[in-house]
């Protein structure tokens, strides 16, 4: 079988969608979920993006990222833009 390479657009998105921290209450928290959220309701206007996230969850990226800052900013911003209908409808369960 072959496998399909994960294009950098998916693993934005993914990023964006999948990482949590565990919370002091022992909940997972999703930062970059709240941060959606934030932005399809225009209670925000950027997305925030930490790079030690991105490298704690997807190292190959980080260090795509570091090694081309303007491209991957432009991948990550696409991301959002997919990503940002799913999160202004309705409020977004773990």
């Amino acid at each position: 079988l072959l496998s399909r390479a994960v294009s950098p657009s998916e693993k934005a998105k993914r990023f964006f969608q999948e990482f949590y921290r565990d919370g002091p209450d022992g909940h997972k928290e999703f930062p970059y979920r709240e941060q959606l959220t934030a932005l399809a309701r225009r209670e925000q206007v950027a997305l925030w993006v930490a790079l030690d996230d991105v490298a704690e969850d997807e190292p190959e990226l980080a260090e795509a990222v570091v090694d081309n800052a303007r491209r991957y900013g432009r991948v990550f911003s696409d991301a959002v833009h997919e990503l940002l209908p799913l999160f202004g409808s309705a409020e977004v369960g773990e």
